[in-house]
């Protein structure tokens, strides 16, 4: 469930200094809108607006002074040429007002959902129309890895070809993955692939008479994200990279103790995930689309939960026989004979790859499942709580028992959250009884039959 500090620290992450006046705006707004339903208190409000100032929004008196110099005399004149003024106003009103009104009013909601996706995409266009996403990449590397300077960095980037530059860097191959996996979850033409590399390695080019580009290819690939479910495929990609690198270097298995690197993404934790988003999200903004780090985390949440669930995962000695089935555990080992072999002995699974997953990775598979029972609490789907434990079951009822007995009598009556606990509850107890019953047929059928 998202929190309201949960969004402080996502709104502290923003730093001004290395973006755009469009792109810093932009941010701001999509976080506050993903985590809107978490302001639900004066106190809330109070503290949104208090670290809106601290990373360098204009207050209202602020936005009143450079108001004296803007252009547009209506909202839907900033809306309609996605002025970065409609943006500042937005975010100044909320100095004024409160935010909890403010993102419940339909009408302010779908203006700042209409501007947003058109800047997004002017963004993305102006910046990445001026270098491709490979060489922001290759120019995080240099600086993060080789430990160049901002200024030694970019005049690699200008001089070097990126074959020079990928013998300092290696994204390419990493960036190649998210090509061919995007590729195919949008089962694009070939034609449309090579215009995707295009991008990736060349930048955003025009399409017009005279001069081939690729700004077309761009906007139907654009077009089709946004017509899917977004978060599912950038979290494939995401994997895809991850499965690449597993491919790719086999040897490090053996001669480092970070063995967790070498297991399914499930295993070695969102960190570690959230690590490729240097190669990956440069790529999707190249193509206009925005997706907040916390929505990502949420996705690999999902999957982590559906991942134990579907492999049985109670307890460690479950990971443990898991892992010893080699490939048919993880594709990305087929043919890696080395770890193959390493991953057949129970020993070595016991004292070097689980107490890496434990630290470094996922944790302990008890701690997950823990976790697991506490998000399961919050959805309670059929197929969900089929797959708990008795044990398990009973905690999920403890557990929204205990949330719904925290609410206070006066309270209860005009509380969705404890309505919707109420149902959520029903809906388990009914399972465990239903769970209970099935346990004394069984029962009684086996004595029927040994009479």
């Amino acid at each position: 469930m998202k929190t309201i500090d949960q969004l402080i620290v996502e709104l502290k992450k923003i730093n001004k200094e290395e973006l755009t006046q469009r792109r810093f705006y932009e941010e701001i707004l999509c976080t506050i809108m993903d985590f809107g339903e978490t302001i639900k208190t004066e106190e809330d409000d109070e503290k949104v607006k208090q670290v809106l100032i601290e990373v360098g929004c204009n207050t209202i008196e602020e936005f009143k002074e450079r108001a004296k110099n803007f252009r547009h005399s209506t909202i839907g004149e900033a809306i309609n040429e996605v002025s970065t003024e409609f943006a500042e106003s937005y975010v100044a009103q909320f100095f004024y007002g409160s935010i909890r009104e403010m993102l419940s009013y339909d009408r302010f909601v779908d203006m700042l959902d209409e501007w947003m996706k058109k800047s997004h995409n002017i963004s993305s266009y102006i910046e990445y129309s001026e270098t491709s996403p490979y060489h922001k990449v290759a120019k995080t590397a240099l600086m993060n890895w080789n430990g160049l300077s901002q200024e030694e960095a970019e005049d690699a980037i200008n001089s070097l070809s990126i074959d020079e530059l990928d013998e300092q860097v290696g994204a390419m191959t990493s960036m190649n993955a998210a090509i061919n996996c995007l590729g195919e979850k949008l089962e694009l033409k070939q034609d449309e692939k090579g215009d995707l590399k295009s991008i990736v390695y060349e930048g955003i080019t025009d399409n017009n008479r005279f001069k081939k580009g690729n700004s077309f290819t761009r906007g139907k690939i654009k077009y089709l994200l946004e017509n899917q479910d977004i978060v599912p495929i950038y979290m494939d990609t995401l994997f895809a990279v991850h499965d690449n690198w597993v491919k790719q270097n086999s040897k490090k298995f053996l001669s480092r103790e970070k063995k967790h690197q070498h297991m399914p993404s499930e295993l070695i934790g969102w960190d570690e995930v959230k690590a490729d988003l240097m190669f990956v999200k440069p790529i999707f903004e190249a193509l206009g689309i925005y997706v907040s780090e916390y929505s990502l985390q949420e996705e690999y949440n999902n999957r982590v939960q559906k991942y134990f669930l579907e492999n049985h995962i109670e307890k460690t000695e479950d990971l443990v026989e898991l892992i010893g089935r080699g490939e048919d555990f993880y594709s990305a080992l087929d043919g890696q004979k080395d770890i193959l072999e390493a991953l057949k002995d129970k020993e070595t699974v016991e004292g070097k790859v689980i107490p890496q997953i434990e630290k470094n990775g996922i944790g302990k598979v008890e701690d997950v499942r823990n976790m697991i029972i506490d998000r399961i609490s919050y959805t309670v789907t059929d197929e969900e709580l089929s797959r708990l434990t008795d044990e398990e079951l009973k905690n999920t009822m403890d557990i929204i028992s205990d949330r719904l007995a925290i609410v206070p009598e006066e309270d209860r009556e005009n509380s969705r959250s404890y309505v919707a606990d109420s149902v959520r509850l029903a809906k388990v107890q009914t399972h465990f009884r239903e769970r209970e019953q099935k346990k004394k047929d069984k029962k009684v059928l086996k004595n029927v039959e040994n009479r």
